[in-house]
């Protein structure tokens, strides 16, 4: 289900992006209540066999290049520093797009997992585990630990080229001209979806609800 999403999200064009499509939580994430400070606790075999298998799908058969760090904990480590997300997502899938912080995740490094005594090293030990995008107020954060040298300008680079990546193939950097995606929702240009042969597909796929649900029924 998750490839076929992705690819239906991103498009099959060679050379750019419909939308980015971004995964979560990873990983993990399995109950509501405490997430933003409990641990979920498993050996390797799970992590490998049932946990990290849609999201490693996603990456190597679906195309997909970003994702969201969860709030838990795995194994006693926050998700948003493990050191997976660079191991794992990065060296053995081969991820490199964008790796995201929830809403809020640098604050709860401090308040809420007690793993960090300030916000300038949870900033730090973030960006060096691989997030290169916040989903917080993290400005302040980031050059303090740059002040502080907890954090350089090259470790930012190495994180950064993930975004530019992740631009470069929804056409962000390009002319609109060469977009081919572009011209949706421009004046005088049909909405894809407003066309016939989204119209018939459409029919189709409710045709087949309608079947499913009156065998159901019986």
């Amino acid at each position: 289900m998750v490839t076929a999403f992705i690819h239906g999200l991103q498009g099959d064009n060679p050379n750019y992006w419909l939308t980015a499509s971004l995964m979560k939580h990873f990983l993990a994430n399995s109950n509501e209540n405490t997430r933003t400070y409990s641990s979920s606790n498993f050996d390797e075999r799970l992590l490998r066999e049932y946990y990290d298998v849609p999201f490693r799908m996603g990456v190597e058969q679906g195309g997909l290049e970003t994702y969201m760090a969860a709030y838990n904990s795995y194994n006693k480590i926050p998700m948003m520093v493990s050191p997976i997300l660079e191991n794992i997502t990065k060296k053995e899938w081969g991820l490199n797009g964008i790796i995201c912080s929830d809403g809020g995740a640098l604050r709860l490094l401090v308040s809420d997992h007690k793993f960090y005594n300030d916000l300038p090293m949870a900033a730090a030990k973030s960006v060096k585990a691989g997030i290169n995008q916040f989903l917080d107020r993290y400005r302040n954060a980031v050059e303090q630990a740059l002040d502080q040298g907890l954090l350089t300008e090259q470790d930012i680079d190495r994180v950064i080229r993930g975004n530019f990546r992740v631009m470069i193939k929804l056409g962000l950097l390009d002319p609109p001209s060469q977009v081919p995606y572009t011209k949706i929702g421009k004046k005088d240009e049909p909405q894809p979806w407003e066309t016939e042969e989204h119209k018939q597909i459409a029919r189709k796929l409710q045709g087949n609800r309608s079947c499913c649900l009156k065998m159901k029924i019986r």
